[in-house]
């Protein structure tokens, strides 16, 4: 599954401003996928965004119910800029028409998302920083890859991010009230059931609570948002 979907019968939107989801990422393995799903969401007249982020090529749209969702393509990896010890990444203006130009003429607009496609990152909001840092990097292990005003990447393995937090308009707040729509977990797909008890270890010497089964690890944020630790 690269998404899976929980309907709540009248489940209230997700404050904008309450921690939670920010956006979920969907990678596409080439530049010609992401200029398919650029032309087709043009063709339905749908309201996105669109950035390079010299990485990447992302587009940005809403799903009806209010979850955020990114497009994305990567650049290759040895062209990633990097500033010092760390990636460099920006926001700039896409440039959507030499994309679309990969486009030939009568191509099929309908034709399925390619093998390949999966999640790429998650983005989340949380209400400090310094907070999420503890959790994320502190206590889970993620590495720092670059920051943004408000806003802290991190990885493992030197991708530019699997995971990110910002405070851009959740600074201060908690999370979404219960039953409101958003993300209910994400899952994290670790080498083997060592680097799961890895994390178990980790967690365990900070005290901080989880809960374990057969499929997998799973622990909240101070916000809530739960991530799955599943061995490959």
């Amino acid at each position: 599954d690269v998404l899976r979907l929980v309907e709540r019968r009248g489940a209230p939107a997700k404050p904008r401003e309450a921690a939670g989801l920010f956006h979920v990422a969907i990678l596409l393995p080439e530049r010609r996928d992401l200029a398919l799903t650029l032309a087709r969401l043009v063709r339905e007249r749908l309201r996105i965004g669109a950035s390079d982020h010299l990485v990447s090529e992302a587009l940005y749209l809403d799903d009806p119910d209010g979850n955020g969702l990114e497009i994305y393509r990567d650049r290759p990896r040895e062209e990633w800029p990097r500033r010092g010890d760390e990636i460099a990444m920006a926001t700039e203006p896409l440039d959507a028409e030499r994309m679309l130009d990969l486009l030939a003429p009568g191509v099929d607009l309908d034709a399925a998302q390619p093998a390949g496609t999966r999640v790429g990152h998650i983005h989340l909001q949380v209400g400090d920083l310094a907070a999420a840092r503890a959790f994320w990097i502190d206590a889970i292990g993620f590495e720092q890859t670059t920051t943004y005003p408000g806003a802290v990447f991190m990885s493992a393995g030197g991708y530019h991010h699997h995971l990110a937090a910002n405070v851009w308009a959740s600074r201060g707040r908690g999370p979404a009230p219960e039953g409101s729509t958003g993300l209910l977990s994400f899952e994290a797909i670790l080498p083997d059931a060592a680097a799961v008890d890895a994390v178990a270890a980790r967690l365990d010497a900070r005290r901080l609570p989880y809960a374990r089964d057969a499929h997998g690890l799973r622990v909240a944020d101070p916000w809530g948002a739960t991530i799955v630790f599943v061995p490959a």
